[in-house]
């Protein structure tokens, strides 16, 4: 209980003081477990029409295999909920090369998508997200104190939920540098293989820094923040803390 009221009395903290909307750069190393597979990076902009931009892109290779993926997601924020418009994923690398994209109709009329060669038309609902777009969402959700999240999203063409409980603060040592933490698990159910888990730096706006994905108790990959950079925070220009 003392552990929960603790937990509780933080996230209130993280409220006042946290802006996950703060336009930023973070860049990342790709692991998988000793290996070091590659590069990545998350970047938030705030576009002119009012809009803002979430992309993400990973280079990743291991012996004679590559895997480039890039994603964007545009959205406009309600209150506090943010209402994605399209999404955009291109994948390339060994093997086939592909594409997919959702358009979030701004009249509430159907969601258009396509993964692949597949398309769907799906009714409109609110909230609603894509692949990145919740993933916005979750920072907000956790700087306004909320401990158990739940996101309905499309992904690949079809709509899935995505289920996120804090679980508590931790010390990370990380190649950008020592942070506090708040711990994100990933809740896929009873008897699922896969684990999910990421931290959020406390005194970076919430920024995630590290991201890591179990199989069967094996670490299937890993991100690890290298550097981070705030656009309209002159106080957090430095590549590390």
């Amino acid at each position: 209980m003392r552990a929960l009221l603790t937990l509780f009395l933080l996230l209130q903290t993280l409220a006042v003081q946290a802006n996950p909307l703060l336009p930023y750069r973070a860049d990342y190393q790709v692991w998988r477990g000793d290996s070091e597979l590659g590069e990545g990076y998350y970047q938030l902009e705030l576009l002119d029409d009012g809009q803002y931009r979430l992309g993400y892109q990973s280079k990743v290779g291991l012996l004679f295999l590559s895997d480039t993926r890039t994603e964007t997601s545009e959205f406009r924020m309600v209150s506090q909920l943010v209402r994605p418009t399209l999404y955009r994923m291109k994948r390339s690398g060994t093997g086939p090369d592909f594409k997919s994209w959702i358009r979030f109709n701004p009249d509430q009329g159907p969601i258009q998508a396509q993964y692949r060669d597949e398309k769907a038309t799906l009714p409109w609902s609110e909230p609603k997200f894509d692949p990145l777009s919740y993933q916005q969402q979750l920072r907000l959700d956790v700087a306004a104190g909320k401990t158990e999240m739940a996101y309905p999203i499309i992904y690949k063409a079809r709509e899935k939920e995505y289920r996120y409980r804090v679980v508590g603060e931790e010390t990370l040592t990380l190649p950008f540098g020592t942070l506090e933490t708040i711990k994100v698990e990933r809740d896929r159910g009873e008897g699922s293989s896969r684990q999910t888990y990421l931290w959020l730096a406390k005194a970076h706006h919430l920024v995630m820094v590290r991201l890591i994905q179990y199989k069967d108790g094996d670490v299937q990959a890993e991100l690890k923040l290298t550097a981070l950079e705030f656009k309209d925070d002159p106080t957090l220009q430095a590549s590390h803390p």
